[in-house]
């Protein structure tokens, strides 16, 4: 997945990321570049950066049919 328009409006609140290897978490997404995305877990500090190419598809939390991926 490249970024197909993740709004920045969605930087802050909490969204679901599903990824290629099927699996789904909960995070704050904190930073979108056309290269990556920057997340962090409710209870962790540290961001962690991952390419497009790790996510199948973004949704936030409390929104199940908004949802951008491939």
């Amino acid at each position: 997945m490249d970024n197909q328009g993740v709004p920045e409006a969605w930087i802050g609140q909490e969204v679901i990321l599903h990824t290629v290897s099927s699996r789904e978490f909960l995070a704050t997404l904190v930073e979108v570049k056309p290269f990556g995305f920057a997340y962090r877990f409710r209870d962790s500090e540290d961001i962690i950066f991952a390419p497009w190419s790790v996510l199948r598809w973004m949704r936030l939390a409390d929104e199940g049919d908004r949802y951008y991926g491939s």
